[in-house]
């Protein structure tokens, strides 16, 4: 799984949906350097057919996700 921080995702956040989508590759996103949320592919890993097979998107929580990740100074700056 790639690391990657969740101000990063929020940037990228359907582009990155879309490459989990279609890769495979789990993302473990990180709050302060610490792993924040799991987001990774669901249903099976090859399909045996050529058959439409539909995909979906797990996000595991594996931190506070109530508190803001910047100071709540930078969040009063972003209002003007």
């Amino acid at each position: 799984m790639k690391l990657l921080a969740v101000t990063e995702f929020k940037a990228h956040c359907l582009e990155l949906l879309e490459e989990v989508s279609r890769t495979g590759e789990g993302l473990i996103l990180t709050k302060d350097g610490k792993p924040f949320i799991t987001v990774s592919k669901s249903g099976p890993e090859h399909a045996s057919s050529n058959k439409p097979v539909s995909s979906s998107i797990i996000v595991q929580e594996v931190g506070d996700i109530l508190v803001p990740s910047t100071e709540l100074v930078e969040w009063d700056a972003l209002k003007s």
